[in-house]
């Protein structure tokens, strides 16, 4: 007995911290301890209805039947039940408690239990509420028979009609089984603070408004936005809470949101269509070798083949176009039209043919000296040449807090002299920026050549800087006047345009370094 005993109250102690989160949670709304009331009479703001029976409601410093003092302070509320047979009062709220901009609305009170007169299952208390003060609608009812004597903190959640209430209006019905008295003590109604969200609606891809789509917040709605985009969630709890939405043709969008309470909180956002995939392995028509590097284009859609020749592209939105391969050192190759279906991963693998770069002239045919052979000679080839570092995959995306700042990356040639005419920049995934941003909409930003100084930093500008205005997220190609480098090393410069959030972010290649080509 003393095991199960320690485990009851273990359990207590559990079940008490639960609740004492739960209205730390919420707000209380009305309080009523009694204090002011005397003799027959109820504190001001109630009144009794006499049901069945008698008034036999008083407010007494002391009980009998069983005997017992107040839970907390010098008064509460005795219902004279041991000297009644039938009696049935109402002790009622007359003046009401808005529950405007509160849900989970909840009655707790403290009630005396008691082993006397177990034939008694009627007697006790059932918790009523109202919106008009004459209608009035049952909730618990509460017994006064227990076991054992005590004072017990009762609690209720109302319905949902309680919640969102310009007039509620609380009672308590108390009925008589000719046991022993009733007792309660100071009561409270409480509620969880309720805000609202409102927001547009976008399609990431296009920025165009969105019409009849659910979004839901915190257990309130699904409600579908309007013809111009636009969503408004009312009496949402106040706090963190997740918003959702979802649509045909569409990634199901989610995101953490606070909700402010008794205020309307605008939350804009944007839902990604679901692309088309295209993939595939770039090789070497010659002898199979992977190609890493080559630029792919779909629509508009960029990306390059990385480590093992692979390429994965996403494309927005689906149809039917073809796919143009490129790159230093090959011929272009366009594919026939391939049909490209949101949702569906589509695989094309492309063999590039070798355009190697002819020898420089003059050729020259001579015969040696001793007549037995002819001597060719003809200059090194020239021709465009890619550098490219790492595996040519951002894994995260950086930008500086104030526009004007720059990035920089080193390059050493491997013979000279080298011309620089352009090259690409990884601005970062559509994700890295704030929702509803179109690459459009970003600041251009500055592309220049750099030489390097004896510290191996940027030093003197080399040539015109060149403006680079987004097209898309992810690579951007840009071309620059021929910069002539005869020695050393050279930097190529960005200088970001504007500030956050609509300077353009630089991606990172997180692996380790490693000259590729």
């Amino acid at each position: 007995m003393k095991n199960v005993t320690k485990i009851l109250q273990v359990l207590m102690v559990s079940l008490l911290l639960v609740f004492a989160f739960q209205s730390k949670a919420q707000v209380t709304l009305f309080t009523e301890n009694w204090e002011t009331a005397s003799g027959v009479t109820p504190p001001a703001g109630w009144a009794v209805d006499v049901v069945a029976g008698s008034n036999i409601l008083q407010y007494p410093t002391s009980g009998t039947w069983p005997t017992v003092a107040p839970y907390e302070g010098t008064r509460f509320v005795e219902f004279l039940s041991f000297n009644y047979s039938t009696a049935t009062n109402r002790l009622k709220r007359t003046v009401p408690v808005s529950t405007v901009g509160y849900s989970n609305i909840t009655v707790d009170f403290a009630w005396l239990v008691d082993p006397g007169y177990s034939g008694t299952p009627t007697e006790g208390v059932t918790v009523q509420w109202s919106t008009n003060g004459t209608t009035w609608t049952n909730s618990t009812f509460f017994m006064r028979y227990a076991a054992t004597q005590q004072w017990i903190i009762e609690n209720v959640t109302l319905p949902a009609g309680a919640a969102g209430q310009a007039t509620l209006y609380l009672a308590f019905y108390f009925n008589s089984n000719f046991g022993n008295n009733c007792h309660m003590d100071i009561a409270h109604i409480k509620g969880l603070q309720t805000g609202n969200l409102t927001g547009t609606v976008r399609n990431c891809y296009t920025n165009a408004v969105m019409a009849n789509v659910p979004v839901s917040c915190g257990g309130v709605g699904p409600v579908l936005t309007s013809a111009g985009g636009v969503y408004t969630l009312n009496g949402i709890n106040a706090g963190p809470q997740t918003i959702t939405a979802n649509f045909a043709g569409f990634l199901n969008y989610s995101n953490p949101v606070t909700v402010v309470g008794n205020t309307t909180t605008t939350f804009n956002f944007c839902m990604n269509p679901i692309p088309a995939t295209l993939t595939g392995h770039v090789t070497n028509a010659a002898n199979g070798t992977f190609i890493n590097g080559a630029k792919v284009v779909v629509n508009g859609n960029v990306t390059y083949s990385v480590a093992g020749g692979l390429y994965t592209l996403s494309i927005l939105p689906g149809g039917t176009y073809p796919a143009t391969f490129t790159k230093v050192g090959y011929s272009d190759s366009t594919t026939a039209p391939i049909v490209l279906t949101a949702g569906v991963t589509t695989t094309r693998d492309i063999a590039l043919l070798e355009a190697k770069n002819t020898p420089n002239q003059p050729f020259t045919a001579a015969l040696n000296t001793s007549s037995t052979a002819v001597n060719l000679s003809w200059g090194v080839p020239v021709g465009r040449y890619e550098l490219i570092y790492d595996d040519g995959q951002q894994e995260i995306s950086t930008v500086w807090a104030v526009k004007d700042n720059q990035n920089a990356m080193k390059f050493t040639p491997l013979a000279y002299p080298v011309n620089v005419v352009g090259g690409s920049v990884n601005i970062g995934p559509a994700g890295d920026y704030a929702s509803g941003t179109l690459p459009t909409a970003l600041a251009p930003f500055t592309v220049q050549v750099y030489n390097a100084t004896a510290l191996g930093t940027p030093g003197t500008a080399l040539g015109s800087a060149v403006t680079v205005t987004p097209t898309t997220f992810g690579w951007n190609a840009f071309t620059i006047p021929d910069v002539n480098i005869t020695s050393g090393n050279f930097f190529i410069v960005m200088t970001q345009g504007g500030a956050p959030p609509t300077a353009a972010r630089l991606g990172v290649d997180t692996t380790a370094s490693q000259l590729r080509a």
